[in-house]
């Protein structure tokens, strides 16, 4: 099952870093990943990857709890989504 998630992390050098580095120890493939920084210098990252429920649950619990994350929220629709998000958001 693919799965796109919107992560709100604050503009720190091993902030990206670490938020791959989860993906990456547990094994996960991040198929697509759209990022922007804006005025505020939060960055807006938005992911798509495999896995089952199970698995996304768990995940998710382990990149909520990275320090330089902000929010993380499960985007439903994946069609488009990323680019309309992205670029709506580069000028905020």
């Amino acid at each position: 099952m693919k799965q796109t998630v919107l992560i709100s992390l604050r503009n720190q050098e091993e902030g990206l870093v670490r938020l791959i580095g989860v993906f990456r120890r547990r094994g996960y493939r991040i198929e697509k990943l759209s990022m922007s920084i804006n005025q505020a210098d939060d960055m807006k990252i938005l992911v798509t990857f495999s896995c089952n429920q199970l698995t996304e649950h768990q995940l998710l619990h382990y990149v909520k709890k990275l320090i330089d994350v902000v929010t993380v929220e499960v985007v439903d629709d994946h069609s488009n989504f990323a680019e309309r998000y992205i670029t709506a958001h580069q000028s905020a």
